[in-house]
């Protein structure tokens, strides 16, 4: 990945707090529960990229 390519941190901690949000709503579906589940463990992912960048 370029240098150029790599998300600013207040961008990361803007995405992470947003989705946080959506995350702690009741699911009304299966497909929501599921949809949910999947973003709880991107922003692990992008948190844990900001934490490894930074050393």
């Amino acid at each position: 990945m370029k240098r150029s390519d790599r998300l600013p941190d207040y961008l990361i901690d803007r995405i992470a707090r947003h989705a946080l949000l959506l995350t702690k709503l009741q699911p009304t579906s299966n497909k929501e529960a599921n949809a949910q589940r999947l973003l709880r463990k991107e922003i692990k992912k992008l948190l844990t990229y900001k934490q490894n960048k930074d050393g």
